[in-house]
């Protein structure tokens, strides 16, 4: 059985209006915890698993959900909007 790489995001801050400025997909944004950025996702993201707004200070659910959804694993012009650290 895979292991499925999950990533932590705010289950309440889902945004879907715009289009990849590089490939023209449609995208998904939703909001990291780890970093607080807003990730592109090719598909609606769907919630693995769920953590209780209790455990987390601002009191938002949080999903666990497929690293695999995020755009940039995918788009041919990825490279082009990455940023230097």
């Amino acid at each position: 059985m895979a292991v499925v790489k999950t990533i932590r995001v705010f289950g309440d801050r889902v945004n879907f209006n715009q289009t990849c400025r590089g490939c023209g997909v449609r995208l998904w944004f939703i909001k990291s915890v780890q970093s607080g950025k807003w990730l592109p996702c090719d598909r609606e993201p769907v919630a693995l698993a769920t953590e209780s707004p209790y455990e987390h200070a601002e009191g938002a659910v949080i999903w666990r959900i497929d690293a695999d959804v995020v755009h940039f694993s995918r788009c041919p012009d990825a490279e082009r909007f990455r940023r230097a650290r």
